[in-house]
């Protein structure tokens, strides 16, 4: 059972609230509100960035009547089926008079992705830079010491075309095996990470592509290697075969 708060004596917990009180969902916890004791039954957990996670979301009818004199309380508004959620936070800060501060959480967590999407496209961009330079001089190096076993192949009648083929297919060799083997570990290195820095909210929020993401990063890694591995190719496809196999 994990769901939100409805009935009088329910609370939801975010997770830092959780383990400091070592409860799970299910159980019941002992509570001060408005200075008076509360015991409520956990029924779910929800996010909570603020204070490390420890906040706690209940009915108003479960509480004492001097709820008021909670701490820093905040109000979670259900909406009716059909009701605009705009312009009910419009209506709310209107009739709050600047005594009312009202978020839409979907909100605050869309400028949050939107604000970080061009900092992880851009690193994404930059890394995908260095590992295709780091692959041409990769290739371009392997090119000149391989530079006589290209001779050989040109000298019994391989066409410049052949000779470009082997050359792509040693990068996408170099690419599948590290796209395979990268990809699951760099998930779980993700998962790891954003859980060990974000113990009150990372386990909730982290989230992977959908399955198919993972075949078709693994082919796109394959066909970028070789479009650069096409343009490695040049140089060996250059070699004369006669001044290559000259004898040192």
């Amino acid at each position: 059972m994990d769901r939100l708060a409805r009935a009088p004596g329910e609370v939801t917990l975010g997770r830092g609230a959780l383990d400091a009180l070592g409860a799970q969902i299910g159980d019941r916890i002992a509570l001060r509100a408005g200075g008076r004791p509360v015991s409520l039954r956990v029924v779910g957990r929800h996010v909570e960035p603020d204070d490390d996670g420890r906040g706690a979301v209940t009915s108003l009818r479960g509480l004492a009547g001097r709820f008021a004199a909670l701490d820093d309380p905040y109000w979670a508004v259900r909406l009716s089926s059909g009701a605009d959620p705009a312009a009910t936070a419009t209506a709310l800060a209107r009739e709050g008079r600047g005594r009312v501060a009202v978020e839409r959480p979907v909100e605050s967590l869309e400028r949050e992705a939107a604000d970080m999407r061009p900092v992880v496209y851009g690193t994404t961009a930059l890394l995908i830079l260095i590992a295709a330079l780091n692959l041409v001089t990769t290739l371009g190096l392997a090119i000149r010491e391989r530079e006589r076993d290209y001779a050989v192949l040109a000298s019994v009648g391989a066409t410049p075309r052949q000779v470009r083929s082997t050359v792509i297919a040693g990068g996408a060799a170099l690419a599948l095996p590290a796209a395979v083997l990268g990809l699951p570990i760099g998930a779980a290195l993700f998962m790891l990470t954003i859980g060990a820095t974000d113990p009150a909210d990372g386990p909730d929020v982290r989230t992977l592509p959908a399955w198919w993401g993972y075949p078709a990063a693994v082919l796109g890694a394959v066909l970028l290697t070789a479009a650069i591995s096409a343009l490695a190719a040049r140089a060996a496809t250059r070699i004369r075969p006669a001044p290559a196999l000259r004898a040192e």
